[in-house]
């Protein structure tokens, strides 16, 4: 059977009002997921990533020409002949006069050996004649030498570069006054000196920060994506965190010595390979400054800003409609129960909590079978049919072998596909100790196989599972009213000053609540904490429910407190107990048909050109309405709409198109639209009357759940195996 909410501890609820149906990610556009930084700033992609062409010939030809006619007009040449003395100072605007009136190519000012004033000179003719460019030369006049400034035009010389032609001489010693590049004699390259109007100079150490938009991909599957194309490790990416892959998600990167156009040729291949579709987009890239040396790091962000569309709403009459807003109030003002969610415990036969138990206690070889357990073949078919792909059947088969230990490690090893990196970890190593023809498996070495983080998940899914048990405990002790009203009872954990905010820690100080404050209920409830239990956070002696949880550990025969929690950094933390959204927007919308667009995410409007190939429209790419699945269709097979559709379109009614925060609710598509825009319509009908939806906008603090948030405004279970049940009534409904 799948992992229930009851399995993981989730089996409370705060409100009152009436659970009602409705349809979580029935697209992957109704999931929309910006991340909010540390300085409360929403990631948006609103700019792509642009190639940085080098300026044409012709375009150089015209800027001189326009800066020379500008400049023509009398320079202030009282700065520049400044630098002078008196005897030379005289000849020095004729001579720039001149020079620019002839457009002379090459202009050598007269010695000048005071350093200072040779700045003064490059500065004075940077500001003023930008069609030259300058330089510093040695010069000899009368058998004296000297430096001096050379003025070129800019049209004359080479586009991105300056040769030196003075001091570091060949062996030849070529003389700079009558040297001739023609000749074939070639001098000393001087370092590359880019010039003000070339797109900004990215090397190794330089840190880029980029906004990594995708859908219906996981972050690391679209980091190593990315990773391949532009040539860097995957570790070379930081990122906050990893965000759902059945989404539409923005979110920061940073990464090293990757200039624009780099990122822009990443979004040409992936639209490429994609057919004209994408899963993947980089944009608004961000040269930062040396003093941040890469500062973005695991769990450096605010929380997330989210935008949810909940499809097929029941709402026969005005008090259902009631109920809905109703709901959103309730967890608006007080909030939901801040579980651990479903995700956090994985999909597998064996739970990662109950597989971190055996990791607790040190049992690697129950810790490897666990991993290893053959798939659920019956929750492989979305679709309801019951046919399974060979591949995967031959794959379970031999998971259930090797179990039963009729077929070898490496028998198995052939079959496993590429993305079980797990079990492949797992089973390479049990390969390793057959070929030195070991007695049994290193199961302690084969776990160690995994990354580092990876082998901590299953201890953190330990901790989210008692933390669970824990919180539920707490609400059937002292539960809301039916104004959902709560205080703190005596044995609640609070900060010790509730003033303080910011991310908490084993070292966060805290405090009890005594008995006089649970009478006076003078504590409130948002300010009651549960604690993650680690190797320094442990279960406080007043706290009166915490003999369920205190068993379940005797029981397991773990201690969270030894040297293998330490070693993994599993030192525990306090989490609030309840989570209140901020800036909660909704709004009830209609649509006709299941493959209605209804939430447009933040994205540019145009996507213009790179390097002459024009692509689709940003906002029909990038919004989900070209798929890069097989049910796809290429971006050629698009169509131009009709004046009919035009005219439906613009009756749509209003509550079709309001605007809510990132996620903008779009005017949904008909089933017809959707056909020429290449939406999948596979198992979609067309209804003989509209369909509501509800779209819902909120932010939630750091590793906050949405779907709990979710599962306490529509009272439903929040499993994937429930979501596909409705939906799959749903179907039913609309064939019978």
């Amino acid at each position: 059977m799948p992992i229930t909410e009851s399995d993981v501890g989730i089996t409370e609820f705060l409100s009152y009002h009436r659970p009602f149906r409705a349809i979580l990610k029935q697209r992957i556009n109704d999931f929309v997921v910006n991340e909010v930084t540390r300085s409360g700033k929403i990631a948006k992609l609103t700019r792509l990533a642009q190639f940085q062409s080098k300026p044409s010939p012709r375009e150089h030809e015209t800027t001189a020409a326009d800066n020379a006619g500008n400049q023509s007009t009398q320079p202030a040449f009282e700065a520049l002949e400044a630098c002078f003395e008196e005897p030379q100072r005289a000849s020095i605007s004729d001579l720039i006069r001149k020079a620019i009136d002839s457009q002379e190519s090459e202009v050598v000012l007269p010695i000048c050996t005071d350093k200072q004033r040779r700045t003064a000179m490059h500065v004075w003719v940077r500001n003023n004649i930008p069609q030259y460019i300058t330089d510093t030369v040695t010069r000899e006049v009368d058998d004296t030498q000297g430096q001096a400034v050379r003025l070129r035009l800019k049209k004359s010389c080479r586009p991105w570069k300056r040769r030196r032609t003075d001091s570091l001489f060949n062996t030849d010693a070529v003389d700079a006054a009558t040297y001739d590049p023609r000749e074939g004699k070639h001098l000393p390259h001087k370092h590359r000196e880019w010039r003000e109007d070339a797109p900004p100079q990215v090397t190794r150490q330089t840190y880029v920060q980029f906004v990594l938009w995708k859908r219906n991909k996981d972050t690391m599957d679209a980091l190593n994506t990315l990773s391949k194309i532009l040539r860097v490790p995957s570790s070379a990416f930081a990122y906050a965190g990893t965000k759902d892959k059945r989404a539409v998600t923005t979110q920061l990167v940073q990464v090293r010595g990757v200039s624009e156009s780099r990122f822009a040729h990443a979004n040409r291949t992936i639209t490429r390979r994609e057919r004209g579709g994408r899963s993947i987009a980089v944009g608004d890239v961000e040269i930062l400054p040396k003093e941040t040396k890469g500062s973005l790091g695991l769990g450096d962000l605010k929380g997330n800003r989210f935008t949810l569309a909940l499809r097929d709403l029941d709402l026969a009459t005005e008090d259902d409609r009631t109920n809905v807003q109703a709901a959103v109030e309730s967890v608006r003002k007080h909030g939901f129960v801040n579980y651990f969610g479903l995700q956090r415990f994985g999909s597998g036969v064996s739970g990662t909590h109950e597989t971190g138990f055996a990791f607790l206690r040190g049992d690697f070889e129950d810790v490897c079978r666990r991993i290893l357990l053959p798939l659920r073949l019956n929750e492989w078919d979305e679709n309801g049919r019951d046919g399974i792909r060979p591949e995967r059947r031959q794959m379970n088969d031999a998971l259930e072998k090797f179990g039963k230990r009729e077929i070898s490690a490496k028998d198995l090893l052939r079959v496993l596909p590429k993305w079980m990196h797990i079990e492949t970890a797992i089973v390479s190593s049990f390969v390793h100790d057959e070929d030195h023809e070991r007695d049994r498996y290193d199961y302690r070495a084969a776990f160690d196989k995994l990354p580092r983080n990876l082998r901590r998940m299953y201890g953190h899914a330990v901790q989210s599972y008692l933390w669970n048990v824990i919180a539920s405990e707490r609400i059937r002790m002292c539960r809301p009213d039916e104004q959902s009203r709560m205080h703190a009872i005596k044995g609640d954990i609070v900060l010790m000053n509730p003033e303080e905010k910011g991310e908490m820690n084993f070292e966060t100080a805290v405090r009890v609540v005594s008995e006089e404050e649970e009478r006076q209920k003078s504590v409130s409830v948002f300010q009651v904490l549960i604690p993650v239990l680690g190797s320094e956070v442990s279960l406080s002696h007043g706290m009166p429910y915490a003999e369920r949880v205190q068993g379940m550990m005797e029981e397991q025969k773990i201690d969270l407190a030894n040297r293998l929690t330490s070693d993994y950094g599993m030192k525990g933390t306090y989490r609030p107990l309840l989570s209140q959204p901020e800036d909660v927007e909704m709004e009830i919308v209609s649509y006709s048909s299941s493959s209605d667009v209804l939430i447009e995410p933040y994205v540019p409007t145009l996507l213009g050109k790179n390097r002459g190939e024009t692509f689709e429209s940003e906002i029909d790419i990038l919004n989900g309405e070209k798929q890069n699945t097989d049910d796809t269709q290429t971006a050629k097979e698009k169509k131009t709409r009709t004046a009919a559709d035009d005219n439906r379109n613009s009756n749509t009614s209003a509550a079709q198109r309001d605007v809510i925060s990132d996620g903008r609710v779009s005017s949904p598509l008909s089933h017809e639209d959707s056909q020429q825009l290449g939406v999948d319509t596979q198992g979609a009908g067309i209804p003989e009357e509209p369909k509501k939806a509800l779209i819902i906008a909120f932010t939630l603090g750091r590793g906050e759940f949405a779907t709990m948030l979710i599962r306490e405004l529509t009272g439903q279970n929040s499993s994937t195996a429930n979501q596909k049940a409705l939906q799959k009534a749903i179907r039913e409904d609309e064939r019978g």
